[in-house]
């Protein structure tokens, strides 16, 4: 990919929401192991009717999207449940810092031989 390619990828990145999920929040300006990269968090609702369960299911999803080479390399986090309450978005917070330290350790492999 050329750096424009690149650059406006990642600055527009909250164009990768799935339809019908809520976008929170983007930050284009990442680097994980060295490569250019951008964080991606939205909020997404399956009805009783979408999901193999039966049930209404609340997903937020925290999302690193990094380019390496011709690749974009996607690492998904996400924490669920079937009620939309404080209690969800609260635990969803609570393991943001865990999501940040997978992130931040990610080493593709493959570029260091």
């Amino acid at each position: 990919m050329m750096k424009k390619e690149i650059d406006d990828l990642l600055a527009d990145i909250e164009e990768m929401v799935p339809s019908g999920c809520t976008f929170i929040s983007k930050n284009p300006n990442l680097i994980v192991d060295g490569e250019r990269a951008a964080l991606l968090e939205f909020k997404g609702k399956r009805t009783s009717e979408q999901t193999a369960v039966g049930l209404d299911i609340i997903i937020y999803t925290y999302g690193y999207n990094i380019i390496y080479k011709n690749y974009l390399i996607q690492l998904q986090f996400s924490v669920g449940g079937t009620k939309d309450t404080t209690e969800l978005k609260a635990l969803y917070n609570s393991y943001k810092p865990y999501f940040k330290l997978v992130a931040t350790s990610f080493v593709i492999s493959s570029k260091w031989k």
